[in-house]
Formats: C-alpha cells, structure tokens, sequence
C-alpha cells in the first residue's frame, strides 16, 4: 500500500519518506482509514475502560480528547497500546469488581515484562571501506540453539545487522567531544550488527502506577550469561574475519521495542490473563491485542509473529510444539535447568497507541485450541 523502496542508506532508526516501510501506520491505519466506519481520534488519551455494575462486561472507554473528558460506548472493547501501556490501561481501570485492575484476578496484568537483552556491535576496519548501503539483508543463527562444540550447550541468540550506521546515529554513543569527521570514517568503514538474546519471563520484571498514575517500570536483565557468550563468540568470529576493532554497547530499560509479556494468554484463569482467543478471562467482551499477550519472547526479531497476533494467529502460537529432552534440539540441554512456561509463546513488538473497537453483538469465535506448557532450557547464571 505505501511507496517502492529504494534501499537507502536511512532505513533502520529513520521514517522512510517514500512510506516503503511495511509498519502499522502504512499497512493498518491507512487502509483502515479507508472505511467509512472508521474514525480515528488523535490528541486522545484512553483513561479508562468501563464496565457494568457486574463488572463481567465492558460498556466502554472514558477518554480525555483536547482537554475534555468524553466516555465512548461500545459493544467490544479491543485494547492494543503495547505490552506496557496495555498493561497500564488495565490497572487504572479498577473499579470495585476488579479492585487490582481490570481482568486481573490472576494478579498477571503488567508481571513478565520481557524486551529481549539486546546489544550493538560494531566491528571496524580501518583498511576497508563498507560500501553497502542498506545491510539489513541476513542474519546468523550459528550459535541459536546452542555452540556445536558445546563449549555452551545452552541456547545464545541470534545476530543481525542494524541498517548501516551513520555519524549521526554514533554520536549519542561516542564522548561529547569526539569529532564528527571522526565518527564519520567509522562508519564508513564498520560493519553493525544487534546482538540479542532471550529475556526471561520473572513476576519482578513488571509494570505499575505510582499513586500519581505515572507508569513505572521494574526490569532486571536475566539470562545473562547466554548473552555474555553469544556476544564472545560474536567478537571472536569477526576478529577471524578480518575486524581488529570491536565496539560494543549493551542496550538498557530505554530500547523496548520488543515488549511483550504483561497481559499473557492461557487455559488457566488463575495463571494468565487472557484465553486463546485474546479474550480477557474476566470479562465477555474485552480484548488485547498487542505483544502483551506472549509469555516467550525467544531469541529472535519478533515482529513476524507479532504480526500474526489475533484469534487465527494466535491458534499458530498454541499448537503443541514437542522439544525433544535428549538434547538434541538444543545442542545439548540435558541436565540444564529447565523453567515451564504454560502459555503459548511468541514475541512482539509494541504499538504506540490504543485502539478502541466496537462490534455487532451476537458474533462468535472459533472453539478455543488448548495451550500446552513448554519447557524451556536456560543456563545457569
């Protein structure tokens, strides 16, 4: 629906102005807009979602449009603000049925905030000239399941390169005085590349509101020795290849483009949040539909499956996935210790903003597919 890409050298970390770029704004919105049953509310802030006095249906959204609070009616309530926000909507809308928060009876909603632990590395080589424009184009999964002479048997990552770094880009890494010819000629001559491996799932890992309503968010980075050794074996296999100079960034709270986990999906009421159909337990007619949803986020890009999310994608998340316990699939994760997940998994990034969605009464979802538990094996710290 947008323009035809180019290739140019501000893809990645930049709008594309020929609207090339497959995001939601090209792909959803536009088109969506399209419908004259369609209406889009901008310098609008979602406050609330309302129930009935039973607090088992939702019977709209309060909002606060240019200074003006407004209250919405709806026969569906379709919530999609990202993992965090989602999350946040949720809390605020407690009322005296839902005394935690909306849909919370589980006490999930925010818990297992996960954004993947990521890093850049830029590998620089002053006698070559990186003359690729957009290198985006591959990635290496060598070490995703583990290292093949299982030195680490244990799952690691994935690596990626980021869409060429510029001088502009380097300049809010490098010190203040670092000329900007300088930063020019590393990145003509640098080869980038995001390194990233699986967050865990922890109840710590969360989102709340102050008593302000201001949304905090508690992360500690887990899995960290994964991300060590995938970032070793990284360094060493651009050494060999010729790159004397390794520099290296590990990225923090701030880089939450993979947001996922706070409002999962699950048949157990009492564990998650959501059934298989996106359905809050809680309520009959109240849904989210963003990265929130997934209790895995894996070790991947996972816009793809992120992508997929609502009722049919979903079904692709929940069938049975049968890891083989000899070590096999792992290269080698017998005797590890082993963490149980029992949602479906996936990944997702955030969206940056909510939608709000009335439909017909009487519309009805397939049977919901059973989520089965996976085992997930992790190195020890």
């Amino acid at each position: 629906p947008g323009g035809r890409c180019i290739r140019c050298m501000t893809c990645d970390a930049f709008p594309c102005q020929f609207d090339a770029k497959g995001d939601a704004d090209v792909c959803a919105m536009r088109p969506a807009m399209e419908s004259p049953t369609v209406t889009l509310w901008t310098q609008s802030f979602a406050r609330r979602i309302l129930t009935d006095d039973s607090g088992g249906r939702a019977v709209g959204v309060e909002v606060d449009r240019d200074g003006e609070v407004v209250r919405v009616s709806a026969d569906l309530v379709v919530l999609a603000g990202g993992a965090v926000n989602s999350a946040a909507t949720l809390l605020r809308s407690a009322n005296d049925r839902h005394p935690s928060g909306l849909g919370n009876s589980s006490g999930q909603v925010g818990r297992n905030y996960m954004v993947h632990s990521n890093s850049v590395l830029v590998a620089i080589d002053p006698r070559r000239v990186n003359t690729t424009i957009f290198q985006k184009t591959v990635t290496i999964n060598d070490w995703y399941h583990g290292d093949p002479d299982r030195e680490f048997p244990w799952p690691m990552g994935n690596l990626q390169p980021v869409g060429k770094l510029q001088a502009a880009m380097l300049a809010g890494s490098a010190p203040s005085w670092t000329p900007g010819v300088v930063l020019g000629e590393m990145a003509r001559h640098s080869v980038d590349w995001w390194v990233m491996s699986e967050d865990l799932p922890d109840p710590a890992n969360r989102v709340t509101l102050a008593p302000d309503g201001a949304i905090r968010i508690a992360w500690r980075p887990n899995n960290q020795a994964a991300h060590t050794a995938l970032m070793a074996r990284s360094k060493d296999a651009l050494r060999r290849a010729g790159y004397p100079i390794l520099l290296d960034k590990a990225m923090g709270i701030e880089t939450n483009s993979h947001q996922c986990g706070t409002v999962v999906m699950g048949d157990d009421p009492a564990t998650s949040v959501l059934d298989s159909t996106l359905k809050a337990h809680d309520l009959d007619n109240l849904y989210v539909v963003d990265g929130g949803i997934l209790s895995l986020i894996l070790r991947d890009q996972p816009g793809p499956d992120h992508r997929r999310n609502g009722p049919s994608g979903c079904r692709e998340h929940s069938r049975p996935v049968r890891w083989r316990r000899d070590g096999a699939r792992f290269g080698g994760s017998r005797g590890s210790t082993q963490r149980l997940t029992p949602h479906a998994h996936g990944a997702g990034h955030s969206n940056r903003g909510i939608t709000i969605a009335a439909r017909a009464r009487g519309q009805r979802h397939a049977a919901e597919p059973r989520i089965t538990a996976r085992f997930l094996p992790t190195a020890p710290e």
